[in-house]
């Protein structure tokens, strides 16, 4: 007893303290949550699957092609099959399809345990819609206002639309810093030091420089994306990317930006004291 005369509270440790909805300790409990949470994490990366399965497009096919629709270039460059169309970028479509594919049944995906029911697929598949849709008119509006999409006619059916070049197109597309889709993007040889876009440098303006351009792109290609090798030299690394991605240019022009390109002003492989 105390001095009010009520007991002393009884002595509680961590060892003997019950979660009282499981009868198991707090460690235990600890270890449910993280359980359910890579539970959960499965099941969303699970369906993440199943949506890209189901809408992965042929890039070998589409690959052969000379040029690709604007709206079918977005849609390749997200992954999705150009022949679903836009509609398919909604979660009741998607169902629908997966539903077809037999990726799920009406309710569930029986092939998880616990299986995903079809309200956590609501979820998860609003949100993919969602982002994919947000991407799509955001690298669709900034392509209407570049020169990388033209208003040409299709050969298919004679109607004006705007047509992209696929190599020029992907090209464009990584110069303003959006994501690929891996598949298309191993299609494209020595991809990853491609010339990038140059903002502003446009071709139709009085003071454009070809050589500044080149000088630019040959800059970012190896040093901003750190392709430089260091064992080396620099100017004979510059050299070889002009010649390959400008066959064009002159002896004289290689070897002018070559001098300005390089940092390295003493001219040869960097020291490795």
């Amino acid at each position: 007893m105390n001095q009010a005369g009520s007991r002393e509270p009884y002595p509680v440790s961590p060892s003997n303290h019950r979660d009282r909805e499981g009868g198991g300790t707090m460690t235990n409990r600890s270890d449910r949550v993280s359980e359910n949470a890579g539970a959960i994490a499965t099941k969303n990366k699970k369906l993440l699957e199943n949506i890209r399965a189901v809408v992965m497009p042929d890039y070998d096919y589409w690959w052969k092609m000379d040029y690709w629709e604007l709206e079918e270039a977005c849609l390749l460059l997200l992954g999705i099959d150009p022949k679903l169309g836009i509609e398919i970028i909604d979660y009741n479509n998607i169902k629908r399809l997966l539903i077809e594919k037999d990726q799920i049944s009406n309710f569930a995906d029986q092939s998880l345990d616990p299986p995903i029911e079809i309200a956590e697929y609501y979820i998860i598949g609003t949100r993919w819609a969602y982002k994919t849709l947000d991407q799509y008119n955001k690298i669709k509006g900034l392509a209407e206002r570049s020169s990388v999409a033209e208003h040409k006619a299709s050969i298919n059916d004679g109607t004006c639309g705007r047509l992209v070049v696929p190599s020029e197109f992907i090209i464009w597309v990584r110069g303003k810093g959006y994501a690929i889709a891996a598949p298309l993007l191993e299609l494209i040889p020595n991809a990853e030091s491609a010339p990038l876009p140059l903002p502003d440098m446009k071709k139709d303006n009085p003071y454009y420089s070809v050589e500044l351009e080149m000088a630019i792109s040959a800059w970012m290609a190896l040093y901003q994306n750190n392709k430089i090798l260091t064992n080396r030299g620099n100017k004979e690394q510059i050299r070889e990317w002009i010649k390959k991605h400008y066959p064009k240019a002159t002896q004289t022009a290689i070897e002018r930006i070559a001098t300005v390109v390089n940092p390295n002003k003493k001219g040869g492989a960097p020291s490795t004291d």
